[in-house]
């Protein structure tokens, strides 16, 4: 795993910590999502479309 992949698995261990205390949590498919998003497979706009399908919004 390189430094860059590491860190991003920290930041989203990080979110999902935070998210929990609210009472929040990250499906597998919203991480997935998220990883895509942060190491550049995804554009904006792909990645807005794409949580709209998860939650049913299109």
């Amino acid at each position: 795993m390189s430094e860059n992949e590491k860190a991003i698995e920290k930041a989203i261990n990080n979110t999902k910590a935070s998210f929990a205390v609210e009472g929040l949590y990250l499906s597998d498919s919203e991480e997935r999502l998220i990883q895509k998003k942060v190491i550049g497979q995804l554009s904006d706009e792909e990645f807005l479309n794409e949580v709209k399908k998860l939650n049913k919004l299109e």
